[in-house]
C-alpha cells in the first residue's frame, strides 16, 4: 500500500500521494500560521527504497527548492517518525518571516500563493493575495513583484539616450531590489512587462468615445506612446501679421504643460489601485485623470506655492536621473506658467481618491476660418501642418 502525505492544522488532516499537492501544503503552511508535513519514502516518484531518515532529508530539501523564496532554515524542523512500519520526516514549519511563499511553477500569484484554512490548503483569495504583498513593503514601488521574469531593454534605451548609467548596481540604488533580492514593483514599472498602466481615449463632443486604447510596455513606452497620442492632435500653428509669417511654431495646447501634466500623473499615482490613468483628447482639451488623490498633509493651494510629497519617491530618483523632474516641486507652477498671458487657465481638480488636470486649447474659431489665440492680441494666425523637426 503506497504510503501517503499528511498536514495538520488545527490537528485536521488532509492526506495526498502527489508531489505538487504536498509543495502546496508546505506554502500553505509557512504563509498561515505553521502547520506540519509528514513526508515518507513513497511520496516520491520514481518511488525510492529509502530506509533511512538521512536519505528522506536530502531528498525533502532538494523538494525545497521548489519553493520561492528559499526558506529559512530556521523555519523548519525535522522531526524522526514513523509511518506504517517505515521510516519518515515530519516537517514542521513555521509561519514565514517572508511572506508570501509560492510555487515557482505557478508564480508568484493568487494561485501560486496558497494559504491554510480549515485543515486544507487553498489558493489565496485577491485580499489574501494583496495583503501579503503589503507585507513585502511599505510603499507599492518598494513591495515585490509579481513577475520576477523581468527585462529591461526599453529603459535601458532612454538612459543611454541620456547619457546615464542603468546596469544592475545603479537599478539596486534606484530600489529596483526588495530585501530579499527579488525584484521589487519599481522593476517591474520600469520593466518591458510592465502592466498597462495608461489608458488613451479620442473623444468626441457629448463624451462619446471614438477609439482608445490601452498602453503596454515599459512606464517609459507608456508614457512616449501617452505624449505622442496627444501630439498628433495638437494642431500647429504659425503667426502672421499684415501678411507675414513669423518662424515661430505655436501649439494648440502648450507641449510643456502636456508634458508636465503626463510626467506628473505617472510619478505620483497610486499604484495599489489597478485603474488605469487616463487620457481624454478632445478637440478643445486634453484631460488626465489618475488614481491617487493629495497625499496627507497637502491642501489643493499648497500646490501652487511648490508643496510636494512624492506618493512614489524612488520612481521620482529616478525621473531626476533622467533629467526629467526636478525635487523643486514646482510642476503645477509650470503647468501654469505656459498659459500666462492668456485668459485660459489649467483646471485642477482633486478628490480623496482622483486628480485631474484639464489643459484647453490657446486658440478658438473665429467667423472667416482662421485661428486666433484666445483673449490674445488680435493678431491672425494660419494652419502649418508642416511636422516639427
Amino acid at each position: 500500500m503506497s504510503e501517503q502525505t499528511g498536514i495538520f492544522f488545527n490537528e485536521a488532516l488532509e492526506y495526498s500521494s502527489r508531489i505538487d499537492k504536498l509543495l502546496a501544503s508546505i506554502v500553505a503552511a509557512a504563509n498561515s500560521d505553521g502547520g506540519t508535513v509528514c513526508i515518507g519514502a513513497c511520496d516520491f516518484e520514481p518511488k525510492l527504497n529509502i530506509q533511512d531518515y538521512g536519505e528522506i532529508k536530502r531528498h525533502v530539501a532538494i523538494l525545497f527548492e521548489r519553493v520561492m523564496p528559499r526558506f529559512s532554515p530556521s523555519m523548519i524542523t525535522f522531526v524522526e517518525t514513523v509511518k506504517r512500519n517505515r521510516p519518515a520526516i515530519a516537517v514542521e514549519i513555521t509561519r514565514g518571516p517572508k511572506r508570501p511563499y509560492w510555487l515557482v511553477e505557478r508564480g508568484l500569484s493568487p494561485n501560486g500563493v496558497r494559504t491554510g484554512k480549515h485543515g486544507l490548503n487553498v489558493p489565496a483569495t485577491p485580499d489574501e493575495f494583496a495583503a501579503l504583498m503589503r507585507e513585502t513593503g511599505d510603499r507599492f514601488e518598494t513591495r515585490r513583484s509579481p513577475v520576477q521574469a523581468l527585462t529591461f531593454e526599453r529603459a535601458s534605451e532612454v538612459f543611454d539616450r541620456a547619457k546615464a548609467p542603468f546596469g544592475a548596481e545603479e537599478r539596486r540604488a534606484f530600489g529596483c531590489y526588495d530585501a530579499s533580492g527579488s525584484f521589487s514593483n519599481l522593476g517591474l514599472l520600469l520593466s518591458d512587462q510592465a502592466p498597462s498602466t495608461i489608458r488613451v481615449a479620442i473623444m468626441e463632443d457629448g463624451d462619446q468615445t471614438v477609439r482608445s486604447a490601452n498602453l503596454s510596455g515599459s512606464i517609459f513606452s507608456q508614457l512616449e506612446s501617452a505624449l505622442t497620442a496627444i501630439d498628433k492632435r495638437n494642431k500647429r500653428f504659425t503667426k502672421a501679421r499684415y501678411g507675414i509669417a513669423d518662424a515661430k511654431e505655436y501649439r494648440s495646447i502648450p507641449v510643456d504643460a502636456v508634458q508636465e501634466t503626463l510626467v506628473n500623473a505617472v510619478l505620483h499615482r497610486d499604484y495599489d489601485s489597478p485603474v488605469p490613468t487616463l487620457v481624454r483628447i478632445y478637440d478643445d482639451r486634453v484631460e488626465v485623470l489618475s488614481r491617487g488623490g493629495l497625499p496627507d498633509g497637502i491642501a489643493p493651494n499648497e500646490l501652487e506655492i511648490g508643496a510636494s510629497v512624492p506618493r512614489n519617491p524612488n520612481l521620482v530618483r529616478v525621473f531626476e536621473a533622467l533629467h526629467s523632474v526636478s525635487a523643486s516641486g514646482l510642476g503645477m507652477a509650470r503647468i501654469r506658467r505656459a498659459y500666462e498671458s492668456t485668459s485660459l487657465t489649467p483646471k485642477i481638480e482633486t478628490t480623496r481618491h482622483f486628480f485631474k488636470t484639464t489643459l484647453y486649447c490657446l486658440f478658438e474659431p473665429q467667423i472667416d476660418g482662421e485661428l486666433r489665440v484666445a483673449k490674445f492680441s488680435p493678431a491672425r494666425f494660419s494652419v502649418n501642418n508642416r511636422p516639427i523637426r
